[in-house]
């Protein structure tokens, strides 16, 4: 895995907030639903691995999809 180029710092409580009510609507983009997990696990101090593992990231896009959700922030 390459070095890590963006680090999330502590989510305020409002962008938890919001990150929490996306994961749990139904109608909601693809790319909003599958990064906000990314953020919730790395603002929990999760290793990029492990959110990759946990979940199931495609093996060919997992760098990019934490990286893309950690940059997006």
């Amino acid at each position: 895995m390459p070095a890590k180029k963006y680090v999330v710092n502590k989510l305020e409580p409002e962008e938890r907030e919001t990150l929490l009510a996306l994961t749990g609507k139904g109608r909601v983009s693809a790319r909003k639903m599958k990064r906000a997990p990314i953020l919730l696990k790395a603002d929990e101090g999760w290793k990029d691995e492990a959110i990759i593992r946990a979940l199931n990231i495609r093996q060919q896009c997992e760098p990019k999809s934490v990286l893309t959700a950690r940059r997006l922030r």
